[in-house]
C-alpha cells in the first residue's frame, strides 16, 4: 500500500517509497512527512529507531539552504539526531556539494530501480565530542586507534568507545604482566598485606578490577597511576553500554562524558605503548 505523500513531486514518489522500505527494513519506525511545530520544514521522512531519530529528506537534487536549516536544528537537539539525503542515483551531483555534506555530518543516500544505497553515512550531529586529530599522535597510537576513528566517523561512535576500552584493557593487562615478570612492581591490599598475582589471575579480570589491581601496585610510578585512573575513570560507562545500552541514563551520561573518555583513553595509551 503506498505511503500517503502529499508534497513529494510525482518522479520522486517512486524514491520516497524505496527509501522509506529501506528504513523500514534497518528497523526504523518510519513516518511519512511527519511535521512538528520545532521542525524547519516537514522531513519526507521522519525515522525512529531509538536513541536515534533520523530526518530524511527525499529531493532530486542537494539545496544548501535547506539542508542548513536541517543542520541547525538537529545540532539544536539533545538527543542522537541525524539528517540525511536521499535522491536518484543519475542525478547529477557535484564533488564539491557531496564533500560538503560530508564535512556537515549530513548523509546521502542514493536511490534507484535496485537497493538503496549509502553513500554517506549520516553522524549524530548533537554529539559534542571533537577528538585530536589522528595524524598528530604517535604512530603506535595510529595504529591501535585508527578503526576507533573511522567508527566514529562513520557515526558508530558507542562502538568506537567500546573498541577503546577493549585496547586500553588489553594493552594493561599486558603492561601489569611485564611489570611482574621484570619485577619491577608487587601489590598490596587494601589493608597493606602482600598481595601475590599470577598472570592467568590477570587475564580473567574485569576493566573494573584491572583498575583496582593498579591502585594496588606498591610504590606506583606515574604510568602506573595514571593508566590505573583511567581505567577507573572509563568503567563505568563501560560497564553500563555494554550491559544497558537500552537505558535512557546511560545514552545521556555516555553521550556527555565520551569526548572526555577518549581523551583519557589516549593519555593512557601513551603510558602504555
Amino acid at each position: 500500500m503506498a505511503r500517503p505523500f502529499l508534497t513529494v513531486p510525482d518522479e520522486l514518489l517512486y524514491h520516497a517509497e524505496n527509501a522509506a522500505d529501506y528504513f523500514e527494513a534497518r528497523g526504523y519506525t518510519v513516518t511519512p512527512e511527519h511535521h512538528d511545530l520545532g521542525f524547519p520544514y516537514a522531513p519526507t521522512l521522519y525515522c525512529e529507531r531509538p536513541p536515534t531519530t533520523l530526518f530524511v529528506e527525499v529531493d532530486s537534487a542537494i539545496r544548501k539552504d535547506r539542508t542548513n536549516a536541517w543542520v541547525g536544528y538537529t545540532r539544536s537537539c539533545s538527543g542522537d539526531t541525524r539528517i540525511a539525503l536521499a535522491m536518484p542515483t543519475e542525478n547529477p551531483r557535484a564533488t564539491t556539494d557531496e564533500a560538503w555534506l560530508r564535512t556537515a555530518g549530513v548523509g546521502l543516500y542514493l536511490c534507484n530501480a535496485g537497493p538503496v544505497q549509502e553513500s554517506i553515512p549520516p553522524r549524530d550531529m548533537s554529539l559534542n565530542a571533537q577528538l585530536p586529530e589522528l595524524a598528530s599522535l604517535p604512530p603506535e597510537i595510529r595504529r591501535i586507534l585508527g578503526p576507533v576513528y573511522e567508527q566514529f566517523e562513520r557515526a558508530q561512535w558507542r562502538d568506537g568507545f567500546k573498541s577503546a576500552c577493549q585496547a586500553v584493557e588489553s594493552l594493561a593487562r599486558e603492561y601489569l604482566k611485564q611489570s611482574i615478570r621484570a619485577g619491577r612492581i608487587a601489590f598490596v591490599t587494601a589493608a597493606g598485606r602482600p598481595r601475590p598475582l599470577t598472570e592467568q589471575q590477570i587475564d580473567g579480570m574485569t576493566l573494573g578490577q584491572l583498575g583496582q589491581t593498579f591502585g594496588q601496585i606498591q610504590n606506583q610510578n606515574y604510568s602506573d597511576s595514571a593508566i590505573g585512573s583511567v581505567l577507573r575513570l572509563i568503567n563505568k560507562d563501560r560497564v553500563n553500554i555494554t550491559h544497558h545500552s537500552t537505558r535512557p541514563e546511560t545514552e545521556a551520561a555516555l553521550r556527555q562524558n565520551v569526548g572526555q573518555h577518549m581523551y583519557r583513553v589516549i593519555a593512557a595509551l601513551k603510558e602504555l605503548t
